[in-house]
């Protein structure tokens, strides 16, 4: 059973904000917030340290609150892999550099800065920096932010039949598309990671990543949860779950996939549940993700290595020739509780209860 260390890490997270402006505060947030929901509903979870919208996402008519950590420990789970761990994961090419003798990585080629791009080696004084070029010779490839989260900035660059170059599917000359690359910066080129089978088949239009938490307390590192995204047309070529895709929960024991929840449409009030990917129709709920289990050991065993990531979300995407490591995130998002709260371990729930104390020692500033 859970314990519901919760509402006393709230409680220490707010420490030091006299009563009656914290309550003055949520009052107010609760009114400003736009979920819809009854306005009653709004400031129950606004006091219990909660987006109003979580209300949907949980579940919380018919789960217990105790059992899911509140929005407000967020910043605070995000801290606990220290200033060294939040540096690396916060960039995606130190990260990169950092883990590319660990872990199979995608390709790096380069970046793209201030409209430019520039191999990762260089260039030869006899050499263009032309990532058309690249384009043309590589296949697809992938630009995403140094920094980005949400699937945000994620371009998918592709040839073109008549020599043109695919933004996103949209078909550019090589002059538009020159005049579209000075436009952007501050973004890596990778080689476009193609999937094993079984996600291909659910659904082939994104690169759809198994999202892995593992956290790393006194006694070691372990999992807290595991699940899988995949694409709709609505997400686009990414399988972000706010961008519209789905998200399944991934058993821990089996590695079996949980039926998969999509964002409500307009005008309803719960998460859609599905069976079968609405679109292509392919089974999920049951699916077994092979490789799962030699994934889970790989990440443990690089936990191990690098102590400090205490709480890592890792994005993989499985391939023909094992696990492919996207990225690592030290914020890893608290949607996934929406297959179970996480409060509902209590080796994690005691990790969060010491992470609420750290607040309370770096005083009220820290939690903001």
């Amino acid at each position: 059973m859970a314990r519901p260390p919760s509402a006393a890490v709230v409680g220490q997270a707010e420490r030091g904000t006299p009563t009656t402006l914290r309550l003055v505060k949520d009052l107010g947030k609760a009114a400003l917030d736009a979920s819809g929901l009854p306005y009653r509903t709004r400031l129950y979870m606004t006091r219990r340290g909660f987006k109003p919208s979580n209300h949907v996402l949980y579940d919380l008519d018919h789960n217990d609150v105790s059992e899911y950590v509140p929005d407000n420990l967020w910043s605070a789970l995000c801290r606990t892999n220290g200033p060294l761990g939040i540096h690396i994961l916060s960039s995606k090419l130190l990260f990169h550099l950092t883990f590319e003798a660990e872990l199979q990585l995608a390709e790096l080629h380069g970046h793209v800065s201030q409209g430019r791009f520039t191999p990762r080696h260089g260039c030869t004084p006899d050499q263009d920096a032309d990532l058309a070029a690249l384009v043309k010779a590589r296949g697809a490839l992938i630009l995403k932010p140094v920094n980005g989260q949400k699937g945000k900035r994620v371009h998918l660059l592709a040839p073109s039949d008549d020599g043109a170059i695919e933004v996103d599917g949209s078909a550019k000359a090589v002059p538009e598309f020159t005049a579209w690359l000075r436009r952007q910066d501050s973004l890596l080129v990778h080689t476009r990671v193609e999937q094993t089978g079984y996600a291909s088949a659910i659904y082939p239009g994104s690169a759809n990543t198994v999202r892995i938490v593992t956290v790393t307390d006194a006694r070691g590192p372990f999992v807290l949860c595991a699940g899988h995204r995949f694409g709709r047309p609505s997400s686009a070529h990414v399988d972000n779950f706010a961008a519209g895709g789905l998200l399944c929960g991934i058993d821990l024991a089996t590695g079996a996939l949980s039926r998969g929840a999509s964002l409500p449409r307009s005008g309803q009030r719960g998460l859609e549940w599905h069976d079968s990917h609405p679109e292509t129709g392919a089974p999920i709920a049951g699916r077994i993700v092979p490789g799962f289990f030699e994934l889970v050991d790989v990440l443990l065993a690089t936990c191990r290595r690098h102590p400090y990531l205490a709480y890592v979300g890792w994005d993989v995407v499985m391939t023909d020739t094992g696990p492919v490591v996207l990225e690592a995130n030290y914020g890893s998002g608290l949607q996934l509780q929406l297959h179970g709260g996480f409060l509902r371990d209590d080796r994690f729930a005691r990790f969060v209860e010491q992470a609420g104390r750290a607040i309370q020692a770096d005083g009220p500033a820290a939690a903001a």
